[in-house]
C-alpha cells in the first residue's frame, strides 16, 4: 500500500500544479486582454482635456492699474556702498530717450556711465563721492567703498 500512496500523491500534486498553471495563465490572458482594449480605445489627442483647469495663472496685475502705451521707465545706473545704492552721474534715459536730471543735491558718484560698467563685479573700490548740480556730478571731496552689481540699473529717484 505504500507504493500506491506515494504514486497518487505525486500524481494528486501534478494534477493541482497543472490546474495552477492553466488558471494563472488564463488570468494573465484574461488580464491582459481587458489592459488591450482599453489601449486601443484610448483617446490620445486629449482632445475634450481643458488643460487650462489643472494649471492656473495668477494674475500679474491687479485689475484696478492700468498700463497704458504712455508709460514709460526710467533708470539710472548705481553702484553699491555702505550707505546703500549711489547714483552713477546726474543723468537719467528714459527707455522713450528722454533725458532728465536729477534734483541738485542727491549724492552721486563721479564716474561715466561707462567707467561704472567696466568696473569689476562685486570688488571692493573706493570711489569719489560728489553731489549733483544742474545735472553735474560736483566733488565734494569725500570717497566711500563701493562695489558694482551685475544689474546697475535703479529707479529713477523722485
Amino acid at each position: 500500500m505504500t507504493p500506491f500512496k506515494a504514486h497518487s500523491f505525486e500524481a494528486a500534486a501534478v494534477l493541482i500544479l497543472c490546474f495552477s498553471v492553466t488558471t494563472f495563465g488564463s488570468v494573465i490572458e484574461y488580464s491582459t486582454a481587458v489592459n488591450w482594449d482599453f489601449f486601443e480605445n484610448y483617446d490620445y489627442n486629449n482632445s475634450d482635456i481643458n488643460w487650462d483647469a489643472f494649471t492656473p495663472r495668477p494674475k500679474t496685475a491687479p485689475d484696478d492699474i492700468e498700463v497704458g502705451e504712455d508709460e514709460d521707465f526710467c533708470g539710472i545706473l548705481g553702484l553699491i556702498s555702505d550707505n546703500g545704492p549711489v547714483l552713477v552721474g546726474c543723468n537719467v534715459t528714459c527707455l522713450s530717450k528722454k533725458h532728465y536730471s536729477v534734483k541738485d543735491g542727491m549724492p552721486c558718484i563721479m564716474l561715466t556711465e561707462d567707467q561704472a560698467k567696466n568696473l569689476p563685479s562685486y570688488t571692493n573700490l573706493t570711489c569719489n563721492l560728489g553731489s549733483c548740480i544742474e545735472g553735474t556730478c560736483a566733488s565734494c571731496n569725500r570717497t566711500a567703498w563701493c562695489w558694482k552689481h551685475d544689474v546697475m540699473t535703479m529707479n529713477f529717484p523722485e
